[in-house]
């Protein structure tokens, strides 16, 4: 529907060389490209057929198509996420060393889930608050899993609730200890905001209530984005929600407003850096949200829904983020703040690239976390959820 793709391109590191062929780049460094003219960025991960990371990719093993047009990659670098003792035996020396260097994830997982009933006159059910509260559990049961299976001493985690301002819930910590304080809030706490959808008469519902806290939720996203441009690491947004929507049976095209501010959303997170995916808690045969497919796709991420099994969703998405790769391409036709469309393949069968379908020119993807003393990077993070 709306987009996937990536990169190419001759350039230089600007602290260490870019690595082309057998060079590495010294132990503990991450490669950083520079901001010039005619340079566009990218970072990519590619999976094979069951979803595992791929690793030991070369320059030449990437194809790139940016605004139509064939590049050649430059470069490319594999950037390992996980501590070396989680890496797989295949793992090269180099990844090892990258692996125990300053590359880290920032993940904020955002439960966005209001209180959506039906009026009697609607004929539509309801999924009120008890839908409202399993929802939270189950998100609270995949978090519990994500912190002791997946979470790694390096990665700034924030368990965000949609509209909330203060708790353990809603700050970025490194601390596990924190963290399952603000994953028992979310399981002990049910949405505090409920929204009525009510007939205009047969077969028209008033959605006007939840456009509203649509375009709420998204404004929220937007607000995080922005705090985490200015931060450096892998950073992703992982929205869990069943209420966000495109459609509704009302006059006047209220949820094109929504597909807007999602649009918005969508280019700012590409020239930030961040990828978002999403989990519906829907469950099996509530159908694809087309909205969250929208959301993510735009972003090189991707969404879970239509299932029961949540935690192997979930799984997915943190073993496509156990790494990534660093590649760049020169693009004199490129203009500034202007989106080049990228699409990108390995000449490899059986293997799958996940990357933004937007890159922009001079946008600095070199992501070394050791570059913002943590204490700093926390303050710049948090204020995204310190609301006035």
């Amino acid at each position: 529907m709306r987009a996937s793709g990536t990169v190419a391109g001759a350039l230089a590191w600007s602290a260490v060389s870019l690595v082309i062929g057998p060079q590495t780049p010294p132990p503990g460094r991450l490669p950083t490209f520079p901001a010039e003219a005619a340079l566009v960025h990218l970072d990519a991960v590619v999976v094979d057929g069951q979803g595992r990371q791929v690793t030991g990719l070369r320059a030449v093993d990437f194809e790139i198509e940016a605004n139509g047009k064939k590049r050649s990659a430059a470069g490319s670098v594999y950037v390992p996420l996980v501590p070396s003792s989680r890496l797989s035996p295949q793992a090269t020396l180099a990844e090892a060393r990258l692996s125990e260097g300053e590359a880290r994830r920032v993940i904020a997982f955002v439960l966005a889930n209001p209180i959506v009933s039906f009026d009697s006159a609607s004929m539509s059910g309801s999924s009120g608050a008890p839908a409202t509260m399993r929802t939270a559990r189950q998100v609270s049961d995949l978090l519990e899993t994500f912190l002791e299976r997946e979470w790694s001493s390096r990665d700034l985690v924030a368990i965000l609730r949609s509209g909330e301002k203060s708790g353990p819930a809603n700050q970025f910590t490194g601390d596990p200890e924190l963290l399952r304080r603000a994953v028992q809030e979310m399981r002990d706490k049910s949405a505090s905001l409920e929204i009525t959808v009510r007939s205009l008469g047969p077969g028209t519902l008033d959605w006007s209530e939840l456009v509203r806290e649509n375009l709420r939720i998204v404004s929220d996203l937007d607000e995080l984005v922005g705090r985490l441009a200015r931060v450096q690491g892998r950073k992703l947004v992982v929205v869990c929600s069943r209420v966000i929507r495109l459609q509704g049976s009302m006059p006047g095209g209220e949820f094109n407003r929504v597909e807007q501010a999602i649009a918005r959303l969508i280019r700012r997170a590409n020239r930030a850096g961040v990828t978002l995916y999403a989990v519906q808690p829907s469950g099996l045969g509530s159908g694809f949200s087309e909205a969250l497919e929208y959301l993510t796709e735009g972003t090189g991420g991707s969404a879970v829904s239509n299932t029961n099994d949540l935690q192997r969703g979930l799984g997915r998405i943190l073993e496509e983020n156990r790494g990534y790769y660093l590649l760049g391409y020169e693009a004199s036709d490129a203009v500034s703040d202007k989106p080049q469309r990228v699409k990108i393949r390995v000449r490899r069968p059986g293997l799958q690239v996940r990357v933004r379908p937007e890159a922009f020119l001079g946008t600095s993807l070199s992501l070394p976390a050791g570059n913002v003393p943590d204490a700093r990077a926390l303050e710049l993070l948090n204020t995204a959820v310190e609301r006035k």
